[in-house]
């Protein structure tokens, strides 16, 4: 099988992607705005429109905070039609490609400083 073309996405793009998958996933486990924003420990839903709407940039740490809602990969959330249809390789899009990456460095980098934390109480 032949991976599918890469496809270069505008910022626009992007938000749009991000906002209709975020939309699907609330929708399939029949979530309501207010209740999305509950999960996500937000006092207001408004951003949320923003977000299925595709009007508002996201955050690594957001469209992680989804996902775990959602009980999926944060890279789902990025994945188009075409790749979230065909069974390919979780590296085939590179926006999945990508996410994956900044999910595993925020991973990293929690350790750290958790490592770091406790280092500096374990010294005191």
């Amino acid at each position: 099988m032949s991976n599918p073309t890469h496809k270069s996405y505008s910022d626009n793009e992007i938000q749009a992607l991000i906002g209709k998958n975020v939309q699907r996933h609330r929708e399939k486990q029949g979530l309501t705005l207010r209740e999305m924003a509950e999960a996500l420990g937000l006092t207001d839903h408004s951003g949320l429109v923003k977000i299925e709407n595709g009007n508002e940039n996201i955050t690594v740490q957001r469209l992680c905070s989804l996902a775990e809602v959602f009980k999926v990969p944060a890279h789902a959330l990025l994945m188009s039609d075409d790749h979230r249809d065909k069974a390919c390789c979780e590296n085939c899009d590179p926006l999945a490609a990508l996410m994956q990456q900044s999910h595993r460095t925020l991973r990293v980098a929690k350790v750290s400083i958790e490592l770091t934390e406790t280092a500096s109480a374990e010294s005191e």
